[in-house]
């Protein structure tokens, strides 16, 4: 028998027992030896039901363990321990063999492949030998024990091999991580194409230092605009996602790929797509208050803008999976309860967009025409009186209006409400503020030029005001495919863009485009070569425009690429490595040091950081401390979560190799200490430091790095 397979968790799953109320579910036994502990919540019409937790054992009498560390560095030692175990009533004679799937250094002799005597009834042999990884990758060891017969007695008694389970086999796999920081370029790029050859130049550079053998270059070709966003639906971003904006972030994403799906005829894995919806659901449920409002974390007040982010995302899902209708007028009743005499609506917390260095005025009509554009996407004619004080309060503050991203905003609320002058006044007093270059829009606001996160968003507010009137002209999608084809150049190759409220806005309004220049006659081909005699060949049309198509390409990224056809394509050219883990500061400071606990033979330390905001506002954005483990060292998990009730954070989230730390924000007037406790679960040597990194979620360009060592115990 061969076992590999280990989850953590064995069943998560919604079950529907139909009218009789029972139902058999069959499901395949993992390979793990342990026990299980499982319930099950019952809900109906009626109301629901728990059920008291019941237990199974998965066992073998005769079985091998393999223990390996969570991960390792390229580089570190580790000792490969293998241990067979006999529970039969009679004593077994073994054999135990154990080899990786790759060529891996030996630090010492092969395991010993000798013969052991196992007595009965609980008895175990361990057998040991030294790896050290020189290539990352995830690398499959295997291990087997064998009972063999023999002549020769065992403990005084004669061998007997079983005559089931006589071999038992283990694979696991052990993730080899590269040394320093992942670091990626890209250059993407929409080509269109009628009858003709487009032909441009993609060029990428390599920093001056970074790793040895880390970098790995490609070129996708996608024959849809949304096709990366849809490939990576629950990635898009290499950044942590747990609170309540960044789980509505995934969520809102999925259903606007979904409605873009099924309006193109595009749709082939809806089962896919809704269990992410609905997933979503379940977790967000955890954010929401008993006021009808939601939080982006469960020490925060009721949260108006994102309340109202919910109630429109929630709409957008509810032809796919179900939304309790309940929950929704909760909160718009709490949304409605938050608008002031003028119109306008108040938020306890600081809108998202704080990071544009608004003041509390323009904060003020940031939230109010968020939440009156959410509004009004959810077409409820009881809403009128809140929608039409809303317009309101914003139609009395346009006139003195300076913010370039509010105006954006409003163009696109002033859309749905369906008044065209407003809209055409906004935008035409936006087109006089456009930075363009050559072929491309780009709305800048002047006091924070060069973020490209600011202008993205106010960007694609700007397409969703060109794209959501009730009659798209030809003028207006030639407007638009300037703004789109600048767009674009921002996408990471994951389908994504700077943060999560940028990657939905700008989601959203690229679904818009996409539904109104969808063409199913489409068809190029896509050539991409270099002067070195590279040459490699794409065809896109109606049948693969979803599929990522993809192929490594040699470095350096200097290539043409021509495109024939009739249609548009995207090309991308990716560039990802690793630089080494330098101390670097750019927005904040940070220190860390890991401190032994006092006992000689304690496996515990101390992990003690300080830090502190060095940029030029007074507060940032929220902030991520992300603290990845030394190999072998695993964070105690009550330590951490004791965090949780210190100011200024607002969540964290443990895993084996990591530890996320959510800050509401942080002053630049105050220094930061935080302290948790690491405990050595598994012996690693020739340790590599591991990595620290402090960041603002909404300006990445705000961050600072760090590494610690393993603690000095002598």
């Amino acid at each position: 028998m061969i076992r590999k397979y280990f989850p953590e968790t064995w069943i998560w799953d919604l079950v529907s027992v139909g009218p009789s109320g029972e139902k058999q579910v069959p499901v395949h036994v993992p390979d793990t030896i342990t026990e299980w502990k499982a319930g099950m919540v019952c809900m109906a019409d009626i109301g629901f039901g728990l059920t008291p937790p019941v237990y199974f054992n998965s066992f073998k009498p005769f079985f091998v363990d393999l223990i390996l560390p969570y991960s390792v560095i390229r580089g570190e030692t580790f000792t490969l321990k293998a241990t067979a175990f006999n529970y039969l009533s009679h004593c077994i004679m073994v054999k135990v063999t154990g080899r990786p799937a790759v060529e891996i250094t030996l630090t010492k002799e092969n395991m010993d492949t000798s013969k052991t005597c196992l007595k009965s009834s609980g008895s175990k042999k361990t057998k040991k030998t030294q790896f050290s990884p020189e290539f990352p990758g995830d690398v499959n060891f295997t291990v087997s024990a064998e009972a063999i017969q023999m002549n020769a007695l065992c403990e005084n008694e004669v061998v007997v091999v079983p005559d089931k389970g006589a071999i038992d086999t283990v694979i696991k796999s052990l993730p080899v991580k590269m040394e320093g920081f992942k670091k990626e370029k890209t250059y993407s790029s929409l080509i269109c194409t009628a009858d003709s050859v487009v032909t441009e130049k993609i060029s990428l550079t390599l920093p001056d230092t970074v790793v040895k053998d880390s970098v790995e270059s490609s070129v996708t070709v996608l024959g849809n605009i949304m096709s990366l966003s849809l490939h990576y639906p629950e990635l898009l971003l290499d950044m942590p996602m747990g609170c309540g904006e960044q789980i509505m972030s995934q969520f809102t994403i999925n259903a606007y790929g979904l409605q873009y799906l099924e309006k193109t005829g595009l749709v082939n894995d809806r089962n896919r797509v809704t269990g992410f919806l609905l997933s979503g659901y379940m977790e967000m449920l955890q954010h929401k208050t008993k006021n009808g409002s939601y939080v982006t974390s469960e020490y925060e007040e009721g949260n108006a803008w994102l309340t109202a982010y919910v109630v429109s995302s929630f709409n957008k899902a509810k032809s796919y999976i179900f939304i309790e209708e309940r929950l929704q007028t909760e909160a718009i009743n709490w949304i409605s309860s938050k608008q002031m005499d003028d119109g306008c609506f108040t938020s306890d917390t600081v809108y998202h967009g704080r990071r544009r260095g608004g003041s509390v005025s323009t904060q003020t009509i940031a939230v109010s025409a968020y939440i009156t554009a959410a509004l009004l996407e959810l077409k409820d004619p009881s809403l009128e009186a809140v929608v039409k004080r809303g317009l309101s309060c914003l139609k009395n503050h346009f006139t003195n209006e300076t913010s370039i991203y509010n105006m954006a905003l409003m163009a696109y609320t002033f859309t749905l409400a369906g008044d065209d002058d407003m809209r055409e006044t906004l935008l035409q007093k936006l087109d006089t503020l456009a930075v363009r270059k050559e072929d491309e829009d780009e709305w800048t606001r002047y006091s924070f030029s060069g973020t490209e996160l600011t202008n993205l968003e106010m960007t694609s507010y700007v397409l969703l005001a060109l794209m959501s009137k009730p009659n798209v002209t030809s003028s207006d999608i030639t407007s638009a495919y300037k703004i789109v084809k600048w767009i674009i150049t921002q996408q990471n190759s994951l389908g994504g863009f700077f943060s999560s409220q940028v990657t939905v806005v700008t989601l959203k309004a690229l679904a818009k485009y996409a539904e109104h220049v969808y063409n199913k006659d489409s068809v190029n081909t896509v050539t991409v070569k270099s002067d070195k005699g590279f040459v490699k060949e794409f065809h896109v049309d109606n049948t693969n425009s979803l599929l990522l198509q993809k192929a490594d390409v040699p470095l350096p990224i200097a290539y043409t690429t021509e495109v024939t056809g009739n249609g548009c394509v995207i090309v991308q050219a990716t560039l990802k490595y690793n630089v080494p883990p330098l101390k670097s500061e750019s927005g904040f400071s940070i220190s860390v040091e890991t401190i032994p606990q006092k006992s000689p033979f304690s496996q515990y330390s101390f992990l003690f950081f300080s830090f502190r905001y060095t940029g030029k506002r007074p507060v940032s954005n929220m902030v991520i401390i992300d603290v990845s483990m030394l190999s072998g060292f695993i964070p105690v998990k009550e330590s951490v979560k004791l965090l949780n009730q210190t100011a200024l954070v607002g969540r964290t989230e443990t895993k084996a190799n990591q530890v996320i730390i959510y800050l509401e924000r942080v002053l630049t007037s105050e220094k930061q200490e935080y302290t948790f406790t690491i405990e050595q679960d598994f012996v690693v040597e020739t340790l590599k430091p591991a990595s620290v990194k402090i960041y603002d979620y909404y300006n990445t360009d705000e961050h600072a790095t760090t590494e610690y060592s393993a603690p000095n115990c002598h």
